[in-house]
């Protein structure tokens, strides 16, 4: 109290007096430094005292952040301005690269076009154009430069330099293509043809000296023209022509000779003067394209230097800005260190201090001090929070050691409780087993009688159907017998008709072997008149080679009468053989008219057989339908005695169906009871295994099984990932284990109901439509759910684990189970 009126007189005093520079600021610490030794001493520093340590923690980590983010920053946008030195380096690299590349092109494209107009080569053409695309696409790729922007005057004169280049050289090679590469193309093709027709043709004359001479003086102008490339020759070869031109007038040939040389020498000043003026205009073309290469060169050495020079600067500054950026970042460094170590050690010891007496206060507590003073009580930070708690925690020792005594005594009863229950449930097992084995034993004693009750009912019935069919088929012999001895009238009618028919067949038979006779005897003459026609033909050729051998003798003047006798002999011969032809022919219609009679004969003789053979049969036929007549009767009587007894079994066939439906139903029923009695040991194991801890959701046992392997098998993995899903929940494994599950339960229940339905359909189930739907339905329940699961819209409960042990318990016993018993029924 003294020291807070002293501290008030005092700044009563300091606010009274003329206030100085830095008086305030003194004053503030000097009290500072009087109070900081005891704000260590018990940790108790304002403003640190007022937060929460969480929030101190808080500031430090933000302090540690924003250094960080700062330093990173920093380092961020220096390596982003290094960055952009780099690429700038790598970029101007790459247009450095690209120049030499261009400067070693155009050196090539120089040295292609030399060799065209030096060498005469069409693959310099080739090679220039080649080149000339490579300097393009590198062109091409310093424009797409992102450099490219600050230099784009440059490039653009480099790329109208190397046009220019590539046009000139275009031209120059259009018109080296117009004079020809070789000596026999273009116009030195042309002047040499020309130069051949005139001395081709002072060949042929032999007093043209004069010319010749004139034509040597021509053809030394040309020479000279060619090497040394000046027009003044081009005059002088004019001349030499005009001079070739008074020689041929001066020259004793023949006016059209004459006329002929001056024609030639007409086409060979004009080819001369065609192919003088591309030469010269040749070497203006080469000489420009000279003065275009000379000034490429200094445009791609600058542009080279220059992209060398942006490369040295972009390097100067990627390290002049790593050497600012590590400076920063170590100034900031140090700041940051000093401000974070300087707040944590006030926080810690704020924090420290305050811990530790309230360390040694609870130790006091722990011990059975329950008086202990709880330092921090006016704290509003977490220290006090724990003070307070401290306190609550005396308060309520003495509570709590009652609380545990009667919680002691609730287990105890508890533990007694679940032996009650535990024995409760063994005995509730034992006689629900003992209840439902009994069952089951009585239904399957009904099952059996049934089995037994239906299999008499069906023989009894098949019994009744023989005695049926007896009926019927009595009945149906004497509708036969009838239809027997009407079968036999029509049958003596048809066989006196085959015998009128076999009497005309044989008369006819008998008419067609005098026709065959008559044919046999004309085919007899006619082979004498062959025969005759054969010796004419013989004695013609004879006749015709004696004429012939006339005619030889004759010589000349029998030449036409040879040509006759050899159409006869040809004659002679042709007759010869058609009739040699006819011969054989009319032999073959001899040779069948013989077997014909032969045959017709035969045939004669077996109509005749077939009418004795249907006498014979009338005779029988008439036999046979008295028979037949006698035996109708008979069978009608048969008929009248079966239908009396097939009415007096009528009553015993209604009864065997009565018992068989009976049976029927009490086989029904007692396949049902076994299922149920199934269905019910499943739910109470179900039931006795749920009251335990622990235990899986359903019990695979042989009350599951159906009896087909692959169906069981299939099934007893759909138990097991019910309980795995089951064990998962109840111990709280995560949605994403659980949803693994659900992924592998709905794969497998596709998989079990595709292999399901092709056993039912390769079994020819009845009900195989109904499976499918029903598994559709399902199928698409669980695929839904699963997805909504995976989606964070649904969540797995104990309905939906119940849902699926239903539906699994009732696919097992309710549908599958009966689903093969149909099938071994059937």
């Amino acid at each position: 109290m003294t020291e807070t009126i002293e501290a008030t007189y005092s700044d009563n005093l300091d606010a009274a007096a003329p206030r100085m520079p830095w008086a305030g600021l003194a004053a503030k610490v000097g009290r500072l430094r009087h109070d900081l030794p005891q704000w260590w001493a018990n940790g108790d520093v304002p403003w640190f005292r007022d937060i929460s340590i969480q929030a101190r923690f808080t500031l430090l980590i933000g302090m540690v952040a924003a250094v960080g983010v700062l330093v990173g920053s920093v380092y961020g946008l220096g390596e982003h301005r290094i960055t952009g030195a780099i690429e700038d380096q790598a970029e101007y690299q790459r247009l450095w690269e690209m120049s030499n590349n261009i400067r070693a092109g155009a050196l090539t494209m120089q040295t292609a076009a030399n060799g065209l107009t030096a060498e005469r080569q069409r693959r310099f053409i080739d090679d220039f154009d080649a080149q000339a695309q490579a300097v393009n696409i590198a062109l091409s790729g310093i424009r797409s430069s992102p450099v490219a922007a600050t230099h784009g005057g440059e490039i653009a004169g480099l790329e109208q330099a190397v046009t220019e280049v590539a046009t000139q050289f275009k031209s120059l090679s259009e018109i080296t293509l117009a004079l020809g590469l070789t000596e026999s193309d273009g116009l030195r093709g042309k002047l040499k043809s020309s130069v051949k027709a005139i001395e081709d043709e002072l060949k042929m004359w032999p007093n043209t000296d004069d010319l010749k001479a004139r034509m040597l003086r021509l053809r030394e102008a040309e020479k000279d023209f060619m090497l040394y490339q000046d027009e003044s020759f081009l005059g002088k070869s004019k001349g030499q022509a005009l001079q070739f031109d008074i020689g041929i007038d001066s020259a004793a040939l023949p006016n059209s000779t004459k006329d002929d040389f001056r024609a030639m020498a007409t086409r060979y000043s004009a080819d001369m003067a065609a192919y003088g003026s591309a030469h010269l205009e040749q070497q203006a073309r080469i000489a420009k394209l000279r003065t275009l290469f000379a000034a490429l060169q200094p445009r791609i050495h600058d542009f080279a230097a220059m992209a060398h020079d942006g490369m040295n600067e972009a390097n100067q500054r990627q390290n002049r800005t790593r050497s600012q950026v590590g400076m920063l970042i170590a100034l900031v460094s140090v700041c940051a260190l000093l401000s974070v170590l300087l707040v944590g050690s006030l926080s810690a010891r704020s924090i420290g201090r305050p811990v530790l007496m309230m360390e040694l206060a609870m130790n006091r507590l722990a011990g059975g001090d329950l008086l202990v003073d709880i330092p921090g009580i006016h704290r509003t930070d977490e220290v006090g929070l724990m003070a307070k708690a401290v306190r609550v925690f005396r308060d309520n020792a003495l509570t709590m050691e009652e609380l545990r005594v009667r919680q002691d005594a609730e287990r105890t009863a508890k533990e007694l409780r679940s032996r009650k229950l535990d024995a409760l449930i063994g005995q509730f097992d034992s006689d629900v087993a003992a209840i439902i084995g009994s069952v089951a034993h009585s239904a399957s004693g009904a099952e059996a009688t049934a089995r037994e009750m239906d299999s008499f009912a069906t023989q009894t019935v098949s019994q009744m159907e023989s005695v049926d069919q007896s009926s019927g088929a009595a009945t149906a012999m004497a509708a036969a017998a009838e239809e027997l001895a009407f079968s036999i009238e029509e049958i003596s009618a048809r066989v006196n008709e085959a015998s009128q028919v076999a009497v005309k067949a044989a008369e006819t038979a008998i008419r067609t072997d005098g026709i065959v006779q008559s044919l046999f005897e004309a085919s007899s003459r006619i082979g004498t008149v062959v025969t005759f026609i054969q010796t004419i033909a013989s004695q013609t050729r004879l006749l015709a080679l004696n004429a012939t051998i006339e005619a030889a003798r004759a010589g000349e003047h029998g030449h036409g009468f040879t040509v006759v006798a050899n159409e006869v002999k040809q004659l002679a011969d042709k007759t010869t053989t058609a009739t040699d032809d006819i011969a054989r022919q009319i032999a073959e219609v001899q040779s069948a008219g013989q077997a014909a009679v032969i045959a017709i004969r035969e045939i004669t003789s077996s109509v005749e057989h077939v009418n004795e053979i249907s006498s014979s049969i009338a005779a029988a036929v008439e036999q046979q339908g008295a028979a037949t007549q006698e035996i109708a009767r008979s069978a009608q009587e048969a008929a009248q005695g079966t239908t009396m007894v097939a009415s007096s079994i009528n009553w015993v066939v209604k009864e065997a169906a009565q018992m068989r439906g009976s049976a029927s139903a009490m086989l029904d029923g007692s396949v049902q009871l076994t299922g149920q009695s199934e269905i019910l040991r499943a739910v109470v194991d179900n039931f006795l295994m749920g009251v335990h801890d622990g235990a899986p959701t359903l019990k695979w046992g042989d009350n599951w099984l159906t009896g087909h392997p692959t169906i069981d098998s299939d099934h007893q993995k759909l138990v097991a990932y019910v309980n795995e899903l089951s064990d998962a929940m109840m111990h709280s494994k995560g949605n994403s284990v659980l949803g693994d599950i659900l992924d592998k339960l709905a794969a497998y229940v596709a998989e079990h109901f595709a292999r399901e339905e092709r056993i039912w359909a390769e079994a020819g189930l009845a009900s195989l439509d109904r499976h499918r739907q029903a598994h559709a339905a399902l199928a698409g329940k669980v695929v839904a759910f699963t997805e909504d699961f995976r989606h964070g819209k649904a969540a797995l409960s104990m309905d939906m684990l119940s849902f699926l042990r239903d539906w699994l318990m009732d696919h097992v016993f309710k549908t599958d189970k009966v689903a093969v018993a149909a099938l071994r029924q059937s």
